[in-house]
């Protein structure tokens, strides 16, 4: 992957961010903003697979990549899955 160096308008770009509850609400709003900064997004849910998918969708239409990952935050072994995901 080549590193993308932050601008002016893109101060995240090169920079992953993953926001648990991005499906809907406040989460979804924080990735987008994330996002048009340049940020790459890992979208986290736990029961909203459709909105995840349906904010993946917007936030690469954003030119950004992003991905969604269901994982119960409360559960450690889910909490290793969601964080070693973006490496993979």
């Amino acid at each position: 992957m080549i590193a993308v160096p932050p601008t002016i308008d893109k101060p995240f770009a090169g920079q992953v961010a993953l926001i648990t509850g991005a499906s809907r609400g406040i989460g979804r709003a924080t990735a987008v903003r994330l996002a048009q900064g340049g940020a790459n997004i890992v979208v986290n849910y736990l029961r909203h697979r459709t909105a995840a998918d349906e904010t993946v969708a917007e936030l690469t239409a954003l030119g950004v990549r992003s991905v969604s990952v269901r994982a119960d935050v409360s559960d450690p072994a889910d909490l290793h899955r969601l964080f070693d995901h973006p490496k993979n």
